[in-house]
């Protein structure tokens, strides 16, 4: 029976575990929820290149020469940051994605902006609004 069938009733299923799960295959065990210098795990930087250059294929691919992103999780799909949801998607981050060229990114004016400048290094200052 596979993992998904068996883990019906979300985190209160702890029969699965009990009856023979080996953690050494879990998730949590095999990367670890840190990083470490001695591997790999997730590289966080090819995946963000990963999911943006997914997104401007399929721009191509379907003819949208740009896309105006609102919403919290495509947002941050597309660049890898996150508001917390504190703002409840209302639309007050914006994400301006091209084919063929850095996206622009509108960050909401003041603590949420400088967060973003001190914590996602991978935005370029010009590129940060």
């Amino acid at each position: 029976m596979a993992l998904r069938d068996k883990w019906t009733d979300e985190e209160r299923n702890w029969d699965y575990f009990r009856d023979g799960f080996k953690h050494e295959y879990s998730a949590r065990h095999i990367y670890g929820q840190d990083g470490c210098d001695f591997q790999e795990r997730i590289n966080w930087s090819r995946m963000r290149a990963y999911r943006l250059g997914r997104l401007q294929d399929s721009m191509k691919k379907y003819g949208v020469p740009v896309l105006l992103l609102n919403f919290g999780d495509n947002i941050r799909y597309a660049n890898g940051t996150w508001d917390y949801n504190w703002k409840g998607n209302n639309g007050t981050r914006y994400l301006l994605v091209f084919q063929d060229k850095d996206p622009f990114f509108f960050d909401t004016v003041g603590m949420d902006m400088e967060v973003t400048r001190m914590y996602c290094s991978w935005i370029p200052e010009d590129r940060l609004f």
